[in-house]
């Protein structure tokens, strides 16, 4: 999976870090993911949740660009209404 991420390439917005998480914490929630899916009503969108690099669940939503291209726009702890998302 990390070998994968590193030929992928990321954007960041400035949005992004907006709720203090780092670009470590943001790439180690790929490698860590818990969750990766579509945001219901909003298909162009993805959440994901994953594990930042103390550990923690962070949410990601991010978009793709020109179909390989990771555009990441929102990282932050993550809400419980998502972390519930991984009991279902």
């Amino acid at each position: 999976m990390f070998d994968k991420l590193m030929e992928e390439e990321f954007v960041f917005k400035h949005t992004a870090f907006k709720h203090g998480r780092t670009e470590a914490d943001i790439r180690r929630a790929f490698e860590q993911r818990l969750f990766d899916h579509a945001l219901q009503g909003e298909e162009h969108k993805n959440l994901l949740i994953g594990l930042d690099c103390n550990g923690i669940p962070i949410e990601v939503i991010y978009n793709m660009l020109d179909g390989d291209i990771i555009n990441v726009f929102h990282a932050m702890r993550c809400r419980k209404v998502y972390l519930d998302l991984l009991d279902a």
